[in-house]
């Protein structure tokens, strides 16, 4: 009977880690999503703004000219 009791305590610690462990493989999943779209996403966005504004500058020319 006092086996089954050990045996229950060291499956409850070892669900006790696997739910810690589940619990910061999700937390770190998040933050590389967070890292990736801070850094990443806004780079993208940079570069699509920095060629829309070539090619508009590239295309106006002169205005009103002589």
């Amino acid at each position: 009977m006092e086996e089954e009791h050990e045996e229950h305590k060291k499956k409850e610690i070892t669900l006790k880690i696997d739910k810690r462990f589940v619990l910061w493989v999700i937390i770190a999943i998040l933050a590389i999503a967070v890292i990736y779209v801070v850094f990443f996403k806004d780079a993208t966005a940079t570069q699509a703004i920095a060629s829309t504004t070539r090619a508009a500058s590239s295309s106006s020319g002169m205005v009103g000219g002589c």
